[in-house]
Formats: structure tokens, sequence, C-alpha cells
């Protein structure tokens, strides 16, 4: 066989590997970024969750502030000091949800950001695939005439052989 067409065969097969690589590095970008808007779209929902349950916790406080006062009016001391009570016992309900809803949110954001980072890194990579078009670089390889390089390297043996 000769050089040339071992050439010919070894870029058509660098080309041909390095367009596998792309793809399979494509699918795995693609893979990892559908995990990741998961993780995302969980973060949110637990951070929407802790939200709604803090919101509620906070508002039956505020009941039970207001069912205290309207107990005292009454003159109801003892019903008016359990509620109140019960509200100490909610408002560390609240404070807790809260600390944990202060954690979460830098989290939730920090998330997003590196989300929209891989996206922006996919939308290039895809961009760049594009434009590569590997079909017409396989075309556009210049015809070389392996017989005249096979023909050039033969004179230079048979020169080094005489040297």
């Amino acid at each position: 066989m000769a050089l040339g067409d071992r050439i010919n065969r070894l870029i058509r097969s660098n080309i041909t590997d390095w367009k596998h690589q792309r793809k399979d590095y494509q699918r795995e970008l693609e893979q990892t970024l559908n995990e990741f808007k998961q993780s995302v779209q969980n973060a949110l929902s637990s951070q929407e969750v802790l939200l709604r349950d803090y919101q509620n916790v906070q508002q039956q406080v505020q009941e039970l502030v207001e069912s205290a006062k309207l107990a005292l009016q009454q003159q109801n001391e003892p019903l008016a000091r359990e509620l109140l009570t019960r509200k100490q016992s909610y408002s560390k309900q609240a404070d807790e949800l809260k600390h944990r809803l202060d954690e979460l949110i830098p989290t939730v954001t920090l998330l997003q950001q590196q989300l929209a980072a891989l996206e922006s890194e996919r939308d290039l990579f895809k961009a760049n695939l594009a434009s590569a078009n590997l079909e017409q670089d396989l075309g556009a390889l210049p015809d070389l005439d392996f017989a005249e390089i096979d023909a050039e390297l033969e004179l230079l043996r048979s020169r080094l052989h005489r040297l």
C-alpha cells in the first residue's frame, strides 16, 4: 500500500474520530444539562414549599396574637397566656423555617447562575459544531497526488542508500 494512501486514510480516520468525540461530548453535555435543570427545579420547589410553610406559620402567629388580644379584652387571662405560649412555639418554628429559607435562597441563585452558564456553553458548542460542518471539510481536502509523493519518497530513499 502506498504511503500516500496511508496518510489519506489516517487523516480521514482522525477527522472521523474527532467528529464522533464531538457528538459524544454533545450527548454528554445535554444529559448533564438535563440533570442539572432537574436539580434546579427541585431546589426551586423546595424553596417554594419552605416559603409557603413560613408564610403559613407567620399567619398563625398573627392569628394567635390577635386571639390573645381578644382574650385579654374579654379578661380571660388564662386563655391569653395559653395563646401566647402557642405563639412562642410557632415563632420558633417560623424562625427555623426562615433560617432554612435564608440558607436555600443563595444556593438556588447559584444553581440558576450555573445552569445559565452551562446552557451558554451548550449553545456555544452547538454553534461551533454547526460552523465546523465536517462533511464539507472532508470534501474540501485537496486531492493529493500520492503517486507523486511515493515517487519522491523512493527517490529520497535511493539517495540515502547511496550515501
